[in-house]
């Protein structure tokens, strides 16, 4: 029915329909107009605000915008994006706050809006309404795609010549666009990307929905059916009629849910119409009439309501995660997320966050940080550390989405060899090591297949280290045998790049004792006690810790007054003892094991003699009177033994009166007399006389001797 719709040249506005409908317009709008729109709405279809704006000369004007602050509307055709408040309840209020932004990549203009909340942006449709834009609100006009009528409309018949009737509402809830053209009975239903040829891609399960079909038609209410503005923003569809005085509820099948009234109807045409979830105390629909410059808000049917921006955003179907089939150690690589709708297409829509983790929780791992997806997509670097299969997920918790998908991670190449040994080596015996050529992060380069060296600390004579050998994909066995007990290591290098090199660090454990080793530091001194210590020693000589036998020791010295230690245990292989020896020289100490008799040592000793404790005088029993004869003093101590340490001076004297007697001088004993000293005397007197030795200043040492005199 063509008396419904509005012409765009006002030169095909003269019939007489046309001028009955504005006549009619006008004696509402006078019925009404004192009334003013509603504060408080109660029913659906109530005028609950009303808002004059400035109308486009000579052309209609139907659009109409908002984006949760703000009302938006271009003229038809227009170059500019007029934003304005939204008024208070009530009204008419004249439009305040306009702020204009000049439109720019759209060469026929824009016609009419539709906001999308999640891109933050308009979809619209061009003044020649065969393009589909996405205009920023900075102006910048995006094409999203084209429309082809010859493929792209399928079945579509032509109300008349009404671009001004031609509509667009985002739907969030799939991200499409339900497209209405010039007043058609059909309103189409696109994607909002384009086909391959870049022209509009029909939803393939829900192409279209038709508003004449009975009982889905509009003629009850109205007299006939078209569509003039279309909207969403929740499960239903909202469908205007121009001049009719219905608005109406369609499912996005095709179902027809309910028709409304307005409540007054001022006999609105060429409506665009735009959800409000927000602006007041109940949920409107913004009706843009194209002729007299008013956007009106009435009220929505009760229930869940038509949410602005095309309504609460969905949930993707799922995410598609892209990573390379293999990553290297510490390389970082690419991570592509993709959000898909049920269909396997991308959700462009959808801009949520998403958070990713993963198996590998190493140091030096990087994930990227948590972030939002742009038009459904996003690409993230990445670097892994552990090598093998490990896996990176990436999940929108607020939506319940996760994907998880394996990456499998090589080594880098070895920077340094691990050398590893469950064994505890035992002095002389041969145990296991591995080597493993590893990358920085501790992987094993199974790449790797150089030479290594092996050098150790323990240069005593029997150590065995493996000759320079070849790993197998990183990896070696191999066997060595130590000598000398407690801390030792092994060294590996690489024999082309001396810097990858790694070490083992071993306790060498001493093989069994098969020998006592004592020792003493001590020069000992008759009759005094000195310390020795005992050792069980294995054949390399070290000490074995865990010798527990019992010790028997004897000496050489068997005198009287020796003191040797009693049977005796020792502990981790030692003891510390003391002894007492009486005869001076060369003496040994022995130690045997009480269990097994080859498990002996021997100490040799030289003692010294105590202080001198006596003074032994030889003379011959006769000499000659006037002749020489040899006397010999010897100082010992009070064991016998000679007092090789005195140092004493001696004085020597006689019985002899006469003066001729020839007595050595006082002699003072030194080293190399070793405690024994020769002299001569010559007496005269017979029969007999003494001759005495004393020490000048310990007079208990002395002794003295008869000697029978004999005439010459």
């Amino acid at each position: 029915m063509t008396t419904s719709r509005m012409p765009h040249s006002p030169a095909k506005c003269l019939g007489l329909r046309i001028v009955a409908f504005l006549l009619l317009s006008a004696l509402l709008t006078l019925a009404t107009a004192w009334q003013g729109a509603r504060s408080a709405a109660a029913a659906p279809g109530d005028l609950v605000a009303d808002l004059i704006v400035a109308e486009y000369p000579n052309a209609t004007s139907p659009s109409v915008a908002f984006d949760g602050h703000f009302l938006y509307h271009v003229d038809y055709g227009g170059s500019v994006l007029h934003r304005v408040d939204v008024p208070p309840a009530g009204g008419p209020y004249t439009a305040s706050g306009h702020v204009d932004v000049p439109i720019t990549g759209a060469s026929t203009g824009i016609m009419t809006l539709s906001y999308d909340a999640g891109r933050d942006a308009f979809w619209a449709v061009s003044g020649d309404g065969l393009s589909i834009y996405l205009l920023r609100k900075s102006g910048a006009a995006g094409l999203a795609f084209t429309i082809d009528t010859a493929n792209d409309l399928p079945g579509y018949v032509p109300a008349g010549d009404f671009p001004n009737e031609t509509k667009v509402a985002y739907d969030r809830s799939d991200d499409t666009i339900w497209f209405s053209r010039d007043a058609g009975t059909r309103i189409y239903h696109f994607h909002t990307y384009a086909d391959a040829q870049g022209t509009a891609a029909l939803v393939a399960a829900t192409p279209f929905i038709d508003v004449n079909v009975a009982p889905n038609d509009m003629v009850p209410e109205c007299g006939y059916s078209q569509s003039s503005g279309v909207t969403v923003g929740g499960s239903h569809l909202f469908v205007t009629a121009a001049g009719c005085s219905h608005y109406f509820e369609y499912t996005k099948t095709g179902g027809k849910v309910a028709s409304y009234a307005y409540n007054p109807y001022i006999g609105t045409s060429a409506q665009d119409l735009e959800c409000d979830n927000l602006s007041y105390g109940v949920p409107v629909f913004w009706l843009r009439d194209g002729y007299d410059g008013h956007m009106r808000a009435y009220q929505q049917p009760a229930g869940a309501p038509c949410v602005y921006g095309g309504g609460a955003p969905p949930t993707p179907a799922g995410l598609d995660v892209s990573v390379p089939s293999a990553a290297r150690a510490g390389d970082a690589f690419l991570v592509g997320v993709t959000a898909k709708n049920a269909d396997g297409t991308t959700a462009t829509w959808y801009t949520g966050t998403v958070h990713f983790t993963s198996t590998d929780t190493s140091s030096g791992v990087v994930l990227p940080p948590d972030a939002a997806l742009t038009s459904g997509q996003g690409t993230f670097s990445a670097t892994l550390v552990k090598a093998g299969a490990q896996t990176i997920t990436a999940a929108d918790r607020a939506n319940a989405l996760s994907t998880t998908v394996t990456v499998s991670v090589t080594a880098a190449p070895a920077s340094r060899f691990v050398l590893a040994s469950s064994a505890t080596p035992v002095a002389g015996t041969s145990f296991s090591f591995t080597v493993t050529a590893q990358d920085q992060f501790g992987n094993t380069d199974l790449a790797f297949a150089g030479t290594a060296h092996f050098a150790g600390t323990d240069s005593s004579a029997g150590v065995v280290l493996p000759a320079n050998s070849t790993l197998a994909s990183g990896q070696g066995s191999f066997s060595a045998t130590l000598i000398r007990a407690g801390p030792q290591t092994i060294t590996a290098t690489d024999t082309a790049t001396a810097t990858i090199i790694g070490t083992l660090g071993l306790t060498v454990r001493a093989a069994p004792a098969s020998g006592l080793a004592l020792a003493s530091t001590a020069t000992p001194t008759a009759g005094s006690s000195f310390s020795f210590t005992v050792s069980a020693q294995d054949q390399f000589g070290n000490t074995d810790t865990a010798y527990a036998g019992t010790v028997h020791f004897t000496s050489s010295d068997s005198s009287a007054g020796v003191v040797l230690p009693a049977d005796s245990t020792l502990l981790n292989g030692q003891g510390a003892f003391s002894a007492t020896l009486i005869r001076a020289g060369s003496q040994t100490i022995t130690g045997t094991d009480k269990v097994t008799a080859t498990i002996t040592g021997t100490l040799g000793l030289t003692v010294r003699a105590a202080n001198a404790a006596s003074l032994v005088l030889d003379a011959p029993g006769g000499a000659k009177a006037g002749q020489a004869f040899n006397v010999t003093v010897t100082l010992k101590d009070q064991y016998g033994n000679v007092a090789t340490g005195y140092r004493g001076t001696v004085h020597f004297a006689t019985s002899d009166p006469l003066p001729t007697v020839a007595l050595p001088a006082d002699y003072t004993f030194t080293a190399a007399d070793g405690g024994v000293r020769g002299f001569q005397v010559r007496l005269w007197t017979p029969p007999s006389q003494t001759v005495s030795a004393t020490d000048t200043v310990n007079a208990s040492l002395t002794q003295f001797k008869w000697v029978n005199i004999g005439l010459m």
